[in-house]
C-alpha cells in the first residue's frame, strides 16, 4: 500500500472535480452552520448485512458493526481467500500483510466502503501514521460515494471514524504534510460547520510548511474558486504551475479563474493549450467545451 494520500497524492482532473463537490459543501456550511443531518432515504436503507463477508476473527466489534451496515459485498476469489486466512492469524506481522492485501483487493473492486473499515483495523493493529492516514483517507473518500452519503448516520460514522484516525496520525507527527493535508480535507467535508474553516486553516498550514506542495495548493485553489475568490485562486493555480507547467489540470482551473476576473483573451490563450494536450482527453474535451460560444 503506498504510505500517504493513496487517494489524492497524484490527483486527476476527476480528483479536482470531487475536491470541487466537497468545496461547495464547505460554502454551504459557512452560510448554514447546520450540523444537524437531514435523515435521508428512510424508505430504503443502506442497512443489511454484510453476510459474505466473514466476521469473527477479522475485524474489531467496531469494525464488524460497520460492515453490518453496508451493503452486502461478494468479493472475488482472490480477496475470499485472503479474508478467510485473516481469520485464524494470529501473527502480527502476517496480519499485518494480510489486511494490506485486503485493503487493495477492496479497493480495486470498487468497494472503498469496505477497504476504509479493513484499513481502520490495520490502523488500530498497527498505529504507524501510514497505516492512519491511509485510514483516514479511505474512510473520507469512502464517505464521499453516493451510498454512504444517502444515508445520514452511516455517513457520520464513517466521517467521524476518518476524523480519529487522522487526528491520531497529526498527534503522532505535527508537521507531516499529509497527515495535515487528509485531517483538513476530512473537515472540510465532515458537515460539520465548526470544522470547516478548520479545515482550511490545516490545508494551509501545509503550504506553510511546504510552499512547494502543489497538491495542497491545488486544493486551496479549488476552495477559493468556489468561495468567488478569484484573485487567491489566480495565485494558487500560477505557484502550481511555476512548479509544476505541464500541470493541465491546473491550467484549466487558473483559466477559468481569469475569466471569471473578466481577462477572457488570456483564459482562452490558456483554455486552448489544455485542448491541444493529449495526456488527458478528458480533460481537452472539457477544455474544448469551453472555448465555444455560448
Amino acid at each position: 500500500m503506498e504510505q500517504t494520500s493513496t487517494a489524492t497524492k497524484t490527483f486527476s482532473w476527476q480528483h479536482g472535480l470531487l475536491i470541487g463537490i466537497g468545496a461547495l459543501v464547505f460554502v454551504l456550511l459557512i452560510f448554514a452552520d447546520n450540523t444537524n443531518l437531514k435523515k435521508e432515504n428512510a424508505a430504503a436503507p443502506m442497512g443489511g448485512a454484510a453476510s459474505s463477508i466473514p466476521a469473527g476473527g477479522t475485524a474489531s466489534a467496531n469494525s464488524d458493526a460497520l460492515l453490518s451496515m453496508l451493503p452486502p459485498a461478494e468479493p472475488d476469489e482472490s480477496t475470499a481467500t485472503l479474508l478467510t486466512a485473516l481469520q485464524g492469524e494470529a501473527d502480527p506481522a502476517t496480519r499485518d500483510d494480510l489486511l494490506r492485501s485486503v485493503v487493495n483487493g477492496f479497493r480495486e473492486e470498487g468497494r472503498l466502503d469496505i477497504a476504509a473499515v479493513y484499513a481502520g483495523d490495520l490502523a488500530s493493529q498497527n498505529p504507524e501514521v501510514k497505516n492512519l492516514i491511509v485510514a483516514g483517507a479511505l474512510f473520507r473518500n469512502a464517505s464521499q460515494t453516493p451510498a454512504i452519503q444517502a444515508d445520514s448516520s452511516i455517513f457520520r460514522m464513517f466521517s467521524d471514524e476518518g476524523l480519529r484516525y487522522l487526528n491520531q496520525a497529526v498527534a503522532k507527527e505535527p508537521q507531516n504534510e499529509d497527515a495535515l493535508l487528509e485531517l483538513g480535507l476530512t473537515m472540510v467535508v465532515a458537515r460539520r460547520g465548526e470544522m470547516s474553516m478548520q479545515g482550511i486553516f490545516k490545508i494551509r498550514e501545509v503550504v506553510e510548511l511546504n510552499p512547494r506542495n502543489t497538491e495542497a495548493l491545488f486544493h486551496l485553489g479549488k476552495f477559493s474558486m468556489e468561495t468567488a475568490q478569484y484573485d487567491k485562486a489566480e495565485g494558487r493555480f500560477r505557484s502550481i504551475l511555476e512548479l509544476e507547467p505541464t500541470n493541465h489540470e491546473a491550467k484549466y482551473f487558473l483559466a477559468q479563474a481569469v475569466r471569471q476576473m473578466g481577462r477572457s483573451a488570456e483564459s482562452n490563450t490558456l483554455m486552448a493549450e489544455v485542448a491541444e494536450q493529449q495526456q488527458n482527453p478528458e480533460l481537452a474535451a472539457m477544455a474544448q467545451m469551453a472555448l465555444k460560444p455560448n
